[in-house]
């Protein structure tokens, strides 16, 4: 299956700082963050799963080091 991940990035202009925002995240798209290519549909993404945490570190980390 070819996925294709959505995140929402927030920058705060209060500390000049980057990061993930899943609150915004989850109300904007409720229909699922992941979009399956496959199939052209959106998924439900399950925050708990090995693929999605490794995702979200590495692009936390990337966020960071803006």
């Amino acid at each position: 299956m070819t996925s294709q991940y959505h995140y929402v990035v927030m920058y705060d202009t209060n500390t000049a700082e980057f990061s993930i925002d899943i609150e915004t995240r989850m109300a904007v798209m409720s229909d699922g963050a992941i979009f399956n290519k496959e199939t052209q549909e959106w998924e439900l993404d399950d925050e708990d799963t090995d693929d999605y945490l490794q995702i979200e570190e590495a692009l936390s980390k990337i966020v960071r080091s803006i």
